[in-house]
């Protein structure tokens, strides 16, 4: 896979959940990471710079819900 410019939100966030991190095994691999229809989306691997639209992403530990759901923190 070619490596992109700008960071993914694994990268950015550095919460080891994408393939080969080191937390895929605590709560398992991270929806963004898996997400290919969104791949190259604002120069991301998958969801990676597009995770806010995708449900079940983590935040704080925490899964974040739908985009109406962490629309607005994911803002901030």
């Amino acid at each position: 896979m070619e490596r992109k410019t700008k960071l993914n939100c694994w990268e950015f966030k550095r919460c080891g959940r994408q393939l080969g991190g080191l937390h895929i095994h605590d709560p398992g691999r991270c929806p963004a990471t898996l997400e290919e229809r969104l791949d190259d989306t604002h120069g991301g691997v998958n969801a990676g710079r597009a995770c806010w639209v995708v449900a079940g992403t983590f935040c704080r530990d925490e899964v974040q819900g739908t985009f109406a759901q962490k629309f607005e923190s994911c803002q901030k």
